[in-house]
This record gives structure tokens, sequence and C-alpha cells, in this order.
């Protein structure tokens, strides 16, 4: 009878943790969580910068930006969101930052060596002499809007993880020019302007905007794939949420399958103990 009661005891546990963890997918998918939709001082903008507004360093900072490379700021006017905003002890300002043109991603993917996955999985660096390599020539005209212009245009396609890593790059290679009749305390000539304004707590956060078609073909793709052991889209998940992210949901797909293992043998031996080793 220990036998058989243990049996049942397994069953029981097994059946309870899978209808729990079937309890709480359905839920996490019940639960509508809305992304807002992208206003028009937006659009083709990637990343939110905090940035203190208490000084002149936040005008210095529109400026050098808009003199020393090709991205678009726009200061955010309104947002339901960031009430903090408007605290008079802490006066801040967000700022959008971006770039129009995905010429303008290109250039800086060639300029700092960004790796990236071309079209028949192969990771390179981007240069001028490989750009076809990450063109995906067959796509239909009618099959994805990115792609199709990207095909068309012959300009490199990159993810909004991308995007924002060559933003915060080029962001780290404007320097400070004052001019002569300004004066800061936080900044001096030749100071490297994005690194000290972050030291100094001038910009006080940053983090990405929500890419509405990216969320959601990661949620059809990841949270809404249930077929067991399928592989997790790494690379889509590391592009999206960032590298740490991807890199702790690699780790546990790795550990989880390999883990079935030691699992199998575990089941096996308390198998064994139950036929045999229970009655000796």
């Amino acid at each position: 009878m220990d036998g058989i009661d243990g049996v049942v005891k397994g069953v029981v546990y097994v059946f309870g943790f899978a209808a729990t963890g079937w309890s709480l997918m359905k839920f996490v998918l019940s639960v509508p969580l809305r992304v807002s939709d992208t206003s028009v001082e937006e659009k083709d903008m990637e990343v939110v910068l905090k940035v203190r507004s208490d000084g002149p360093e936040l005008q210095i900072f529109l400026r050098e930006v808009k003199e020393q490379t090709d991205l678009t700021l726009r200061v955010k006017s309104d947002s339901s969101l960031l009430h903090d905003a408007d605290d008079p002890t802490n006066p801040a300002t967000y700022v959008l930052a971006g770039a129009v043109s995905p010429v303008v991603y290109q250039k800086l993917a060639e300029s700092c060596g960004l790796r990236k996955r071309t079209t028949k999985g192969k990771w390179v660096h981007v240069d001028e002499a490989n750009h076809k390599e990450f063109l995906d020539e067959s796509v239909p005209l009618d099959a994805d809007a990115d792609a199709a212009a990207a095909a068309s245009s012959g300009v490199i396609p990159f993810t909004s993880g991308e995007k924002i890593d060559l933003i915060l790059y080029q962001l780290s290679q404007v320097r400070v020019l004052l001019h002569p009749s300004e004066s800061s305390t936080v900044l001096a000539n030749g100071d490297l302007l994005f690194q000290k304004l972050q030291e100094k707590r001038v910009i006080l956060s940053s983090f990405a905007l929500h890419n509405a078609a990216e969320r959601k073909a990661l949620m059809e793709t990841w949270v809404k794939h249930l077929v067991p052991f399928a592989k997790a889209p790494i690379h889509d998940i590391r592009d999206y949420c960032g590298v740490e992210v991807g890199f702790y949901v690699a780790f546990l797909e790795h550990y989880t399958r390999w883990l079935v293992y030691p699992a199998v043998v575990g089941a096996l031996v308390y198998l064994y103990q139950l036929q045999y080793g229970l009655h000796n």
C-alpha cells in the first residue's frame, strides 16, 4: 500500500503543479496590458531622457546634440504618466531622442561596427561592404511594411534595441563646447557631455519607448506560444527587452532544459524504490 500511496501522491503533486501553472498562464493572458498609442511627437523616437531643467545644462545639451549629431531631440510636451516632471522641488523635463531617417542608424552602425545578424543567421559587423547581407530581397512588398521598405530602399533595418544602442553610442561621443558668454558649474569645455550630465545627476534617468509592433510580435511568438519545450525567441527578447533580460531568459531556458535529464533519472529512481526499496 505504501507504494500505491506514493504513486498517488506523486500524480496529485504533478497535476497540482500543472494546474497552478496553467491558471497563472491564463491569468497573465487575460489581464489587458495596454500600451499607450504613439503620439505625434513620439514618432521615430526611441529613448526618453529625464533631465533637470533648473539650470543652463538642458539648453546646452539640446544645442550640442543638434550641432554635433544627426539625432533628433524633442522636449515632451505632456504625458499623463510623467506627472513628477512638474515637481517644484525637483524640476525636470522629459526629452525624446531618436532619428527621423533610417540612414542615420546605418551610418552609426558603420561607425561603431555594430554586430548584427544577417538574413542567413550569421553574426558580422556592419560596414559599407556588407549592406546586402542584412537585406531580405525575397520579402514581398505586402508582407511587412518595414521589411519591404528596407528591401526596396537598400537601407539596413534595425530593431528598437539596436537603435537604442546606436543612439546612446552617438550621445556618448558629444563634447561640451561652451559659448564665450556661457558658464556652467557642471560642464567644462572638452567634457563628454552625456557622461558628465549623468555623473552630475543632471540627466536623472533614461528608458526606452515601447514599440507596439515589436511588443505584439513578441507576445505572439513567446508569451502566447504554448508549445512545450519550444525555444524562446532569445534574439527578439534581447532586442526588445535589453541584453540583461535576454541573458536571463537564455540562462533560464538552458538551465530548465538540462534539468529534464536529472528529473527523469530521479523519477526512475523514485519508481524503483516504490517497487522494490520499500519492501526490503
